[in-house]
């Protein structure tokens, strides 16, 4: 068996544009502590990792709620909240609700 050698930074890039080619990352502001995310991949199932790019007002505990076929809506326990939250969109290989 043929080893290939694969630079990090190359595959980091890489996996980065497949992600923002399927919708799957982006960059969302948040406006009085909320922000819907219009995205059709989202499923009932999906998980969106949420971090913090840029801290603006009083940040708070994020969370996040999906809408199949919709989006979904970030919201922060600082109704001040103005941060730059990053997301990535994640679909389990197989449905499950037991997190």
């Amino acid at each position: 068996m043929k080893q290939h050698e694969v630079d990090s930074a190359t595959f980091v890039e890489a996996e980065y544009l497949r992600l923002v080619a399927n919708k799957s990352v982006g960059n969302a502001t948040l406006v009085a502590g909320t922000i819907a995310v219009a995205n059709t991949a989202v499923a009932a199932n999906s998980y969106v990792l949420l971090s913090r790019k840029t801290i603006g007002g009083t940040a708070g505990n994020l969370s996040y709620t999906v809408s199949a076929g919709v989006g979904f809506t970030i919201t922060s326990s600082s109704g001040t909240d103005t941060s730059v939250v990053t997301w990535v969109l994640v679909q389990p290989a197989v449905d499950d609700d037991s997190a």
